[in-house]
């Protein structure tokens, strides 16, 4: 929730980029230590992380046009479930040939190439309401609109 009230003063690219970090820091925790208060804090940056991924659609709707948005979204968005499916897979793989700790590091520097990727993309335009009177003009309602069709029963005479 703080992400997302965050998103209308901070640029949706900085706190998708802060999630991406926040991922490295728990990654970097789990490979380095196990103890207890450290755990804490890689919970909060594991959350940090992931409440950022949910910014990313807020990210690319500042990127492009409103009228693509839906099918662009949908793209990002079936890409992610893909790759939610498909990692998992691979990671069992993985760990037939090579031990968990090499996997984190793998881990760790495939999400700082995400982050120094992410460092190169372009700022969105600024979130700003609409204008008073949005839209400017008025809406004409279409065939299916209730005050296109006729009336359920005949007026009462």
């Amino acid at each position: 929730m703080l992400f997302g009230l965050l998103c209308e003063i901070v640029p949706a690219k900085f706190l998708v980029l802060s999630g991406v970090a926040g991922q490295i820091g728990t990654l970097i925790i789990l490979v380095t230590t196990s103890s207890f208060p450290w755990m804490i804090v890689q919970e909060v940056t594991e959350g940090s992380g992931s409440a950022a991924q949910l910014l990313f659609f807020a990210y690319v709707f500042q990127l492009v046009p409103r009228d693509e948005y839906q099918k662009i979204a949908s793209y990002v968005a079936s890409s992610s479930l893909f790759s939610n499916v498909l990692s998992p897979l691979i990671g069992q793989l993985a760990v037939i040939f090579l031990p968990l700790s090499s996997l984190m590091y793998i881990s760790l520097g495939l999400a700082a190439l995400n982050l120094l990727v992410g460092l190169f993309l372009p700022t969105g335009r600024p979130t700003t309401p609409p204008p008073p009177g949005y839209p400017h003009r008025p809406l004409r309602p279409h065939a299916g609109h209730p005050s296109q069709s006729p009336p359920p029963f005949p007026p009462p005479s």
